[in-house]
């Protein structure tokens, strides 16, 4: 099976759930490959700030959450740790 994560998971670490504009610019801020230019490009076609953050599309971004409450599941599963 290939890994499909690009970041190392730690299973005793903290976990910071952002919004995806915020999530973004934190990125930016922590010196990811996320520039000014692409945080102008938010929600535009093939730009790597998409509306609903994506795996595989932006490092740093470890899970993807979709609309129709994808991510509100998410938040449920990551609470159960």
């Amino acid at each position: 099976m290939r890994e499909l994560f690009y970041v190392q998971l730690y299973i005793s670490r903290s976990l910071t759930i952002l919004s995806c504009a915020l999530q973004y610019i934190m990125l930016h801020l922590s010196g990811y490959e996320v520039s000014m230019d692409d945080l102008k490009g938010f929600r535009q076609v093939d730009s790597i700030t998409p509306g609903h953050p994506e795996l595989g599309v932006t490092d740093g971004i470890e899970v993807t959450t979709g609309p129709l409450g994808q991510g509100m599941d998410l938040l449920r599963f990551i609470s159960l740790f």
